[in-house]
């Protein structure tokens, strides 16, 4: 007997906002707002190094897999898993801001800091294990909730706070919902079905070139998430 799939909960891009509004104090701000602006798999984020980020994309050659409890860098077993991604401007600001913060923290700790050479690291410098990486998404997804909730209550915004109680607003989602997050705001945008399914996620459809795909995927996907004014 087949164990029915649980529905999956894609946020609006206004809950999207909400919760980068709420993360970007976070060390780790970057991290979500490259997940939600490619698409990529958590080990995928988690594997990307600094020699990989160009002045406007980025190259997908490596992951962060846990196997059997040890952390282990692989890479890509096809062509297809080894490929460019282009960059908006806005995540290649978000990118920059998160090396400058980066590099306050390799100062504080010196030599004691490793060099893996990785975007996004533990705090002491080590790489970033998936399962802290998951935890650490839960927590903030927590965090959003309560600081609207807070927010709602402030101004007597009953409906909101009805919502958010009912889970209606910001519903719990895992990461792997970033990716279909990503996919549905790149459609709605006028991303072709074609163009993205050779980019992000199998959607049964394949007739375009990679780099057709990032040109026209990635710089317009970064438009539909519009953080709030004053940050």
């Amino acid at each position: 007997m087949k164990v029915p799939k649980k529905d999956m909960q894609l946020w609006t891009p206004a809950e999207a906002a909400r919760f980068l509004d709420t993360t970007r104090p976070h060390r780790l701000f970057a991290l979500f707002y490259l997940a939600m602006s490619t698409g990529l798999r958590r080990g995928e984020l988690l594997g990307l190094r600094w020699q990989d980020v160009g002045e406007s994309c980025i190259y997908v050659r490596q992951s962060v897999i846990e196997q059997r409890g040890n952390i282990m860098i692989t890479t890509p077993k096809t062509e297809k898993g080894a490929r460019r991604v282009v960059l908006s401007a806005d995540v290649m600001m978000v990118m920059n801001e998160h090396r400058k913060g980066q590099d306050a923290e390799r100062e504080l700790l010196g030599s004691s800091w490793p060099d893996t050479g990785l975007v996004f690291t533990s705090e002491t410098g080590t790489v970033l294990h998936p399962r802290n990486f998951t935890r650490t998404w839960h927590t903030l997804q927590e965090n959003t909730r309560k600081a609207w909730k807070k927010a709602s209550r402030e101004t007597g915004d009953t409906l909101t706070l009805m919502q958010l109680n009912e889970k209606k607003l910001l519903p719990h989602t895992t990461l792997h919902d970033l990716r279909h997050l990503h996919a549905s705001m790149a459609i709605k945008s006028g991303v072709d079905a074609k163009v993205l399914s050779t980019s992000t996620l199998n959607l049964k459809v394949y007739s375009v070139e990679q780099s057709q795909c990032s040109q026209q995927c990635f710089f317009k996907v970064g438009e539909r998430i519009v953080v709030a004014p004053g940050h």
